[in-house]
């Protein structure tokens, strides 16, 4: 028990050094940043598809609000 608290120390300390150090939030304001649903419907209609397939269906956020001929889950 005692060999696993000191490699547990030593990889934190390793991960300290080393590892990422990213403390702070960053500021975007997304406002200036198009949506999801508004990048998907730019692609849809500049590349002329007729099909959407959507992996990773939750919570209808996007596929509801995608309005194209033949939709997929």
């Amino acid at each position: 028990m005692r060999f696993e608290k000191f490699v547990f120390k030593i990889r934190n300390l390793f991960f300290f050094l080393f590892g990422e150090k990213f403390f702070k939030k960053l500021k975007y304001n997304w406002e200036n940043f198009p949506t999801r649903v508004t990048v998907v419907k730019y692609l849809i209609k500049k590349n002329n598809f007729r099909s959407y397939l959507e992996i990773g269906y939750d919570k209808d956020y996007l596929f509801s609000k995608v309005i194209i001929k033949k939709k997929l889950v």
